[in-house]
Order: C-alpha cells, then structure tokens, then sequence
C-alpha cells in the first residue's frame, strides 16, 4: 500500500492510499506526537498514527495503527509513506464494522457521552465498560462473543510437560483474558480452578479453567447449570473462594433480564469440582443500581462463631445520576446456606468507593479494605480506609489505613491511568492478607511519590497493623527489582496482590513491574516474598516484559 499523507497543523491528517486496484479516500485519521517534548524540536518527530481507510468501491472500513517520523518543512508538510499490509483484496471488501476500529470507536463515544450518568459511569465505574462494549456491538451488528469456536480448543485435556518454569498456559486459545482469579480446594489441594473475563462470557457464560492435577493440565468449562435460565447475561468481574468442605465459589456481575438503563446484578455459582455448576439466587433481590467490583470471602476460621458464612461486598453507584451521593457506596452481603439466600444488602460507607477487598481474621472478624478519593469541596485526600466488624457484620467501625495520591488524569480515557496520554486504566487500591496464627494483617497500597512531578512514578506501600486493623504502621516503599543491578524506584509498580501461606507463615505478594524499561513503558509480573525484606530481590513470574497500553479500547 502507499499513502500520500497531507499534514494541515499539528492535529490532522489527510489521507489518500492507493493498494493494487483498489482505491481508498480519507475517513479518519489521528496523530499525536509521542512526547509533548519532541514537539519543541524542528527536527523528527515521533508520530503514533491511526487511519481508518474508507475503500471507494463499497462502505467497508479498515483500520490501521502504525509509527512513523514527521519531518516538518514547511507549513503544509507532505509526507510520503510505504506501509506493507498482510491484507488480500477479498478480506478488504468481506470486512464490517470490527471490535475498535473506528466504527466502533465512534459508537463507543457515542454512548459514553448520551448522558450524565454514561459520562459519570465511564469515568468511575468499572464494569461500565462491558456493559458500554455490548452497546455497541448490538448497535453496530457486531458479536462482542468473538469467536465461539475458540472454546473447542480449550474444551480437551491439555497436557504440559512439567518443568522448572513459572508459566502455564491455563486457556490454550486466542481469546483475550483479564481480571483472573484462581482458588485452590481446601479439601483437595490438587484441583485448582482459575476465573477470568474473557471475549466468550457474554454469550457463552464465565470460564472455568480447571485442573485435577496441581496445575499440570488444564480443562476449560463454562459456569452454567444445565436445564436452567442463567440469572442474565455475564458481564465479568469473577472472583472465586473455596471452603472447607471443597465447595468453590464463583462470584461474577450480570446484566438483569429486563434492564432497562444500566442496571447490573451480582451471582455466586457454587461447584464441588469445577464442571458441575449451580446458579444461586442473586445478591440484589430488585436490581435498579448498577452494581460493580464485588469481592467474596468465606468465614473459614474453627473458632470462628460464623463459620462457613459467605461475605460479598460491592460498590454501588446509585441510578440515575446526577443522584443524591449518599445513596451509592460500599455495600455487603452475607449467606449462611450456601448463597441460597443472603442477606439484606447493608450499606457501611456513602459516595465513590473505589475497589473493595474482603478477607476475615482467625476470631471471625470481618475485614474490607476499599479507597475513597479526593473531595475537592472539603479538600479531603484520597484515602486507604479499612472497615472492621468483630460481630458477624452486625456493626462496623471504619479505620485510616494511609492517604494516598491518584494516578494521573488521562484525558482520552476520561479517568485515572499510567504510561501517559496514550496509556491505560488503573487506580491504587489495596490488598492484604490475615496471619490466622497470630492475626496480624500484612497490606500493600498504591500511591504516586510525587503527583507534581513531570513523570510521576506509580509506588506500591507495605503496611502491616497488630491489633485487628486499628492503627497502621508508617508505609514502606516496595523498592525490590528481578534484577539486582536495578536499585532505583523510578518505574511504575502497580496493581498488587497479597496472599500468606498459613502453614508456613510467608507472605507472597505480585504486582506489575516497569523497572527494567527506561521509558516506563514494558512491564513484567512479579513475585516477592514480604517476609524476606522489602529490597530482597524479587522474581519476575514470565521473564519477558509486554506493554500494557497495546489492550482492546472495548476492555480497557
């Protein structure tokens, strides 16, 4: 293909691209320099393109993402481009509207910007954005399952040599994957099931990847009970706990049958091994609110006296906005039948809750962790904050776990994020865990070191608190790399979790890592153990980094 492009100023692009025999004239096309840095110089300048081509022989549409270097002569820059494409002339003229082209991406700010509350939603509400994704897809006749196919090849056994890396290949499909989840059977420590939101969800049910042999091979399963109505279309957010006596639990969000705006419902699937699943009654009796980042725990503890209860805690943003703020906030649930039935849903703080964390201590006490951000009426912080109940849920007090700074604003998102203009969603939030021996709670929380700064730097914070949540010690900075040569914290870590091995005591921690890329950009997974020191080198989980800013606009 050539493209004779046509540069008019610094915003946009005219484009004309001639491939073979076929024609194309300009429908969209977006530049922006890489850094507002390189704009100051007359020299190359870094351009990230996207161009949706309009072909002139029919009103299909392809997209294209591609760099270039712009190099300005003068006031109407001419640019000549040759761009290879793997692309034959059939699929060009086959190809509808696809998942983020420009189609898409054009209906996606068309929804997000029908109303306030769409406006409102898109910036706070996480599990907007798939219900945004099934908009559009029905607006524009695309299937937002992706390619049902793709279950077969998950649906055998996958058997994998076992060898000395970290690494499993859990899915064995093409299918996107993210907000995994994974629990071990507390009965059976060889069968393990893993959840995830995935591109089948929609139509095909959350994914059950299962395994009976500690990890070795893999089967995938969907969380549905044959012979009966699922309780409304998955919209993701899986999160799965085991028993005592083996039964794993799958909580997830759906759509309610019947919705009319943006209402969304919450569903805990129980199952004994992972392929045999039963719906339960949803957790919100009458669903008008929209329900987001539920988080499950089970009451494990033998000296606990609500033992085998089941605690799901949400947040709700209240519908429709603009709404009185008072009634949106941090929700809880509990079930002591297996999730038959639960109980009226109780609300233990008011306003944007951002990300809840449930656990339970070793004397029943129940545990939630969750992040309130800034008030720029009071001028209030962000703040970490930790609800307590020592009584089955019956009262609540609320600690300061630590203030915090937020991620940087992204303006094309519309919301906090990292990895600058073009870069992707993400908050601090806070995980943790419960010593059962002694009852001690172990946490990370996110922070910037200084939101002022050019380019400020994502940090994750160790706390640890002695008497059930009361009082904090002062945050540590996680300073630890996978690579003893790297000694500075100047990259981002982010997005942590936490997890004790209650027999031994040690405590396992992972979160994303930029720190071997000096543009902050590629990232790695990895693994520290608390207990060995905060600047004890840590593990990267994969070995290989990737860039987190490369994901689906439908599922970022």
């Amino acid at each position: 293909m050539k493209a004779h492009i046509t540069r008019d100023g610094w915003g946009m692009f005219n484009v004309e691209c001639v491939m073979g025999s076929i024609n194309f004239k300009e429908c969209h096309c977006e530049g922006r320099p890489e850094s507002d840095e390189a704009m100051t110089h007359c020299g190359q300048i870094p351009v990230k393109l996207f161009i949706s081509l309009k072909c002139l022989n029919s009103e299909e549409i392809i997209s294209i993402y591609y760099y270039t270097t712009l190099f300005p002569t003068s006031r109407m820059r001419r640019l000549i481009l040759c761009v290879v494409l793997i692309l034959s002339a059939s699929s060009v003229f086959a190809q509808s509207a696809r998942i983020g082209d420009a189609r898409y991406m054009a209906e996606m700010d068309k929804q997000i910007n029908a109303s306030q509350t769409s406006q409102y939603l898109h910036k706070h509400a996480d599990i907007f954005k798939h219900i945004l994704h099934l908009r559009v897809c029905e607006a524009l006749g695309i299937d937002p399952a992706g390619d049902p196919t793709e279950d077969k090849a998950s649906s055998g056994q996958q058997t994998q040599s076992l060898d000395t890396s970290f690494v499993r290949n859990i899915s064995k499909n093409s299918l996107w994957q993210n907000e995994t989840s994974i629990s071990i059977n507390r009965a059976n420590r060889k069968l393990i099931i893993a959840g995830a939101n995935d591109a089948n969800m929609y139509s095909s049910e959350m994914p059950s990847y299962t395994t009976t042999d500690a990890g070795n091979s893999w089967k995938l399963n969907r969380v549905k009970e044959t012979g009966k109505t699922k309780p409304g279309q998955s919209l993701g957010d899986p999160m799965i706990v085991c028993d005592d006596s083996g039964m794993f639990y799958y909580s997830y969000l759906i759509t309610p049958p019947g919705a009319q705006s943006y209402e969304s419902n919450i569903v805990v699937a129980t199952s004994a091994d992972g392929k045999v699943w039963k719906y339960n009654t949803p957790l919100v009796s009458s669903p008008s609110n929209l329900e987001d980042k539920q988080h499950i725990a089970i009451d494990n503890s033998p000296t606990s006296p609500h033992r085998g209860r089941v605690y799901v805690a949400w947040m709700r943003f209240s519908l429709p906005l603009p709404q009185d703020p008072d009634l949106s906030g941090l929700f809880l649930v509990y079930s002591d039948d297996h999730c038959k039935t639960w109980s009226e849903p109780q609300q233990l703080q008011s306003g944007t809750i951002k990300f809840v964390h449930v656990r339970t201590g070793p004397g029943g006490e129940l545990y939630i962790g969750f992040s309130v951000q800034a008030d720029v009426n009071s001028g209030d912080p962000a703040r970490h904050y930790f609800a307590r109940s020592f009584d089955g849920a019956a009262s609540f007090d609320i600690k300061l776990i630590a203030d915090f700074e937020e991620f940087p604003f992204i303006n094309i998102l519309n919301r906090p994020g990292l990895k600058g203009q073009s870069g992707f969603r993400s908050v601090p939030y806070v995980a943790y865990d419960v010593d059962r021996r002694s009852g001690k709670i172990h946490l990370l929380y996110g922070s910037l070191d200084d939101p002022n700064a050019a380019n400020p730097t994502a940090l994750e914070l160790y706390t640890t608190s002695e008497d059930k949540g009361a009082t904090w010690a002062k945050g540590s900075v996680i300073n630890a790399t996978a690579k003893p040569e790297i000694t500075e914290v100047d990259k981002d870590r982010f997005m942590p979790w936490v997890s004790i091995d209650q027999k031994t005591g040690d405590i396992h921690s992972i979160f994303y890592s930029s720190e071997s890329d000096n543009d902050n950009i590629l990232t790695t997974i990895n693994h520290l153990k608390l207990n060995a020191g905060l600047t004890n080198q840590a593990q990267s989980l994969t070995g290989t980094t990737f860039d987190p800013t490369k994901v689906i606009p439908a599922v970022n």
